[in-house]
């Protein structure tokens, strides 16, 4: 059964036949064919030292984006898997970097910026969902337990904002985007810490009758870490 998010977005497997081979590997898509005494794709004859670059994140893959060790040594993992069975090139690659950090952030459900990844990267958006499908259709295929954790970890900013606005009762607000937000608030925190403090500053904004000890109450936070998660606050 196909996942409905790459049934929506028309992601289709490319078909190869494989006929330009070693009897191991493909020399086309670069995919093993038959597992042969437990041969990887490193093993074959396609694993030149010039493909080597393609087997891990290198530093200067990073450019511009700083990403904690915890969540690297995690993208690391979901990278490696990957090239285990095939190598990518150029834009392409870098996509599935920026998909295999995305996913790490939200399995160490940590809140990461979208915007930031693809900045650092020095990529566009079009490529990096490219990258989130492939990664989704290979674990789909290869590694359906953390395929799964990745679904189970798939809640999302906007979702942990409607949860701190319901139950603080604030009636959801109708046209605010509360990403605005997240420009004041230090990253590489949890996403609903940054929901939780992206609330705060929308009632401070707007002077709502909640105190930021509502906030952090209704949020199970202490007033402190919302201080310190914020660039910029208030006394309110």
């Amino acid at each position: 059964m196909v996942d409905s998010f790459f049934e929506e977005f028309g992601m289709q497997k490319k078909m190869c036949d494989h006929k330009n081979n070693d009897g191991i590997s493909c020399h086309d898509c670069f995919s093993l064919i038959t597992q042969v005494a437990g041969a990887t794709f490193r093993e074959t004859k396609n694993y030149f030292p010039r493909r080597q670059t393609g087997y891990s994140i290198k530093d200067t893959d990073l450019k511009k984006l700083y990403v904690p060790q915890p969540i690297l040594a995690k993208a690391h993992d979901i990278f490696n898997k990957i090239a285990e069975k095939k190598i990518y090139r150029g834009t392409t690659r870098i996509g599935i970097i920026a998909a295999c950090i995305l996913h790490a952030y939200k399995l160490m459900n940590i809140y990461g910026s979208e915007q930031d990844v693809i900045s650092g990267l020095e990529i566009d958006n079009k490529k990096v969902l490219m990258g989130i499908q492939l990664v989704g259709l290979f674990l789909y295929d290869n590694d359906i337990d953390l395929y799964n954790k990745l679904i189970d970890h798939d809640i999302t900013f906007e979702e942990s904002v409607d949860t701190v606005l319901k139950k603080l009762g604030i009636s959801i607000p109708c046209g605010v985007n509360f990403r605005n937000y997240l420009k004041s608030i230090n990253n590489h925190c949890r996403i609903t810490t940054a929901a939780a403090v992206s609330v705060w500053l929308y009632v401070h904004e707007y002077n709502l009758d909640v105190s930021i000890n509502d906030i952090a109450h209704a949020s199970n936070l202490t007033v402190d870490t919302l201080k310190k998660i914020a660039k910029t606050f208030s006394k309110k």
